[in-house]
């Protein structure tokens, strides 16, 4: 995972889990909703804020399905500690919590 800043966005490069394959993502951070990469046929839009030195990222997926729309809403939090960092992802009652080494 590579993350770039700049004054009006933050860029991540990360690995999807599909092949190896790098997605680039870029999070606004004016508070405006917008489009991100998601699964083929999904819509994903994210908001994104900073709350202290924590990025929060609030991503909504939604999907036509045989009975309507699905949608799945899940919350991304970045947090940097000294040498890594923590990348909390929270969808319903499910929390996943990954640690990340900074590389040197």
């Amino acid at each position: 995972m590579t993350i770039r800043e700049s004054p009006g966005e933050i860029v991540i490069d990360a690995n999807n889990g599909s092949n190896n394959a790098i997605v680039t993502t870029a999070y606004k951070l004016d508070g405006s909703e917008h489009s991100i990469p998601g699964p083929i046929g999904w819509e994903t839009r994210a908001r994104s804020k900073w709350d202290g030195s924590k990025l929060v990222v609030t991503i909504k997926r939604s999907v036509q399905g045989p009975e309507g729309e699905l949608i799945f809403d899940i919350v991304e939090t970045y947090t940097p500690m000294p040498g890594t960092m923590v990348l909390e992802r929270t969808q319903g009652k499910s929390t996943q919590t990954l640690n990340y080494k900074r590389a040197q």
